[in-house]
């Protein structure tokens, strides 16, 4: 069968049907890409590119949001704690604890760089992500950074310690409280 054929076959079709005697209603679909999950993660590199401060309350629920529809669950939360450091040491300002986890239900200085020397030994003597699937009560005990977050809830966590020269920034919570 050539294409000849094939338009031929369409005339003598449309002669026997003809199409303006018919009536068709819906919709058709021809070929579907699922671009969600690239989307996702370009609105997530777009939003943390933007990022002007750590007090934006505002890209903080946009991650949150992005993250959510990333992986399809409103459980999971996020968090971001900076280490601002200067002449080597810790320096903490309340209005960048907004978006952390690790600080948020912390009041005190003391409290805060606590956890700060906990959270640098932990990622100096291992600087990988953090998985945990599951908070135990033996993780809380070796990992007592860990307690404030899961009376929250959290019943799964991973961190993400950026580094820069082997110093580490910060770390990027993720917790399940499924």
């Amino acid at each position: 069968i050539t294409c000849a054929d094939d338009i031929r076959k369409m005339q003598t079709l449309k002669e026997v049907l003809p199409l303006e005697k018919f009536q068709f209603t819906g919709i058709v679909l021809i070929q579907i890409n699922d671009v969600t999950e690239q989307q996702i993660i370009h609105e997530i590199k777009n939003e943390l590119l933007a990022l002007d401060s750590f007090t934006d309350a505002n890209t903080f629920q946009n991650l949150q949001t992005h993250i959510e529809n990333l992986i399809a669950s409103s459980s999971v939360k996020i968090g971001l704690t900076p280490f601002f450091k200067v002449n080597r040491h810790f320096v903490l300002s309340d209005q960048h604890d907004t978006g952390s986890m690790l600080f948020r239900n912390l009041s005190s200085f003391q409290e805060k760089n606590k956890v700060y020397q906990q959270v640098e030994q932990v990622f100096s003597e291992n600087p990988e992500v953090w998985l945990m699937p599951e908070i135990t009560e033996a993780t809380l005990r070796e990992y007592p950074f860990i307690k404030p977050i899961y009376a929250d809830g959290a019943r799964s966590m991973i961190i993400f310690p950026p580094f820069n020269d082997k110093e580490l920034l910060g770390t990027m919570e993720i917790t399940s409280h499924q």
